[in-house]
């Protein structure tokens, strides 16, 4: 590493506007600041910045061990305040060891080759013992992580062991990555890994790199039952997933509250495939492009409507002329990237084009729960069992509204 801090030493900067720390090479380098054994201290109020996202495997910060026989209890650690960018592995990564009493807060990172917050909580010694617990994550904003691996468990933000996260915002989601994982945990004897079992996680935002590619934006394991609620993805789903490693916790599916999925084209809005699992007041909306004149995209006479992601990529589109379904091949021809109109539109048209979503709901898991919530006009299928042996309580889930 470039930079390494023991426990009780702190590196604070006066904002990451009016300090920056540059790495203009990371060979050899795990990390750009490395924490070892660390707590009591803080790190934060500077940007730091590496050499870029690709060819090379370094972390910006690093929080790890000296010695597989230590107790790892990282205790007491503050960072805030900052800014990083360009490095090829992680922005920030908690690889080992216990969190305790922990805080991130007002943290922005971009364009990382792999994840934005790989947090693991992590033993070579088998010591089911050591846990998260007082671990807060407020004010994280990631942007375009994914750059190097781009596939896998790829993720805006990865998270292992307990820990409460509020204001999360991740953007440029590559294709078959993910916005946010809670992970499953593994119960190895010389690979003790705790899960997310218990996190907390409200009010985020989660958006695609592009339209039509196959994103997921919320994946959670069923190893051990969480909160999600209040949150937004655009172009990316969510899916539950059923364990796998964490022999040492219960098949529960997390509780998810408070969610819309706009514009979900690479599967359902919300696949259920962990057992127990339960969506309350969650809506699936279809993506919906607009074209008026007030907008500044329609003009008198005006015949194409340009789209930002290819139209015949949509396996159900819809083209109203002032909410009016009209007729494909008679009105309109849909090319890669817009709508042809057959005459010209006046100024005082209003046109919507609507790439519809196949599934609001799948529900490929036993005991799940679906109450309240909705899905708009412009699906296949509001609600899809994928067997008949799944069992499920739905109520009062509105379709095409």
């Amino acid at each position: 590493m470039m930079l390494a801090l023991e426990k009780g030493v702190s590196l604070i900067g006066p904002g990451p506007t009016l300090c920056r720390i540059t790495v203009a090479r990371t060979e050899g380098l795990a990390s750009a600041i490395g924490l070892w054994e660390y707590g009591d201290g803080e790190v934060g109020g500077f940007a730091l910045t590496g050499p870029g996202s690709t060819g090379n495997a370094a972390h910006g910060i690093h929080l790890s061990y000296l010695s597989a026989a230590a107790p790892h209890d990282n205790r007491g650690i503050r960072m805030r305040d900052l800014h990083i960018s360009q490095f090829g592995s992680y922005g920030i990564g908690h690889q080992y060891g216990g969190a305790y009493e922990t805080s991130l807060r007002n943290i922005t990172i971009e364009d990382v080759g792999a994840d934005g917050i790989d947090w693991k909580i992590r033993f070579g010694l088998g010591d089911a013992q050591d846990v998260s617990a007082g671990v807060h994550m407020t004010g994280i904003i990631v942007r375009r992580p994914g750059h190097r691996l781009k596939k896998g468990s790829v993720s805006g933000l990865g998270l292992r062991g307990r820990a409460i996260l509020s204001d999360i915002e991740v953007t440029g989601i590559p294709e078959n990555c993910a916005g946010i994982r809670m992970e499953p945990g593994t119960g190895e004897v010389d690979e003790f890994r705790q899960p997310a079992a218990r996190s907390v996680l409200s009010n985020f935002y989660i958006e695609a790199a592009a339209d039509n590619i196959p994103a997921r934006g919320l994946v959670c394991f069923s190893s051990g039952p969480m909160s999600i609620s209040n949150g937004f993805l655009r172009g990316a789903v969510i899916e539950t997933q059923s364990q796998t490693k964490s022999p040492t916790y219960f098949d529960d599916g997390p509780q998810i509250s408070g969610v819309t999925v706009e514009g979900a084209h690479s599967g359902a809005s919300f696949t259920l495939g962990a057992p127990r699992t339960q969506l309350h007041a969650c809506r699936s909306i279809s993506e919906k492009h607009y074209f008026e004149e007030k907008r500044g995209n329609l003009t008198s006479g005006q015949t194409w409507l340009g789209l930002p992601a290819p139209a015949t990529k949509s396996k159900h589109l819809w083209v109203l002329k002032n909410h009016v379904v009209l007729r494909a091949g008679r009105d309109y021809t849909v090319a890669d990237d817009g709508i042809a109109l057959a005459s010209g539109a006046a100024a005082s048209d209003l046109f919507m084009i609507v790439l519809g979503t196949v599934t609001a709901i799948r529900i490929r898991a036993p005991y799940c729960v679906v109450n309240g919530g909705g899905s708009d006009a412009y699906h296949l299928t509001a609600i899809d069992k994928a067997s008949s042996d799944q069992t499920g309580l739905q109520t009062g889930f509105l379709a095409e509204y």
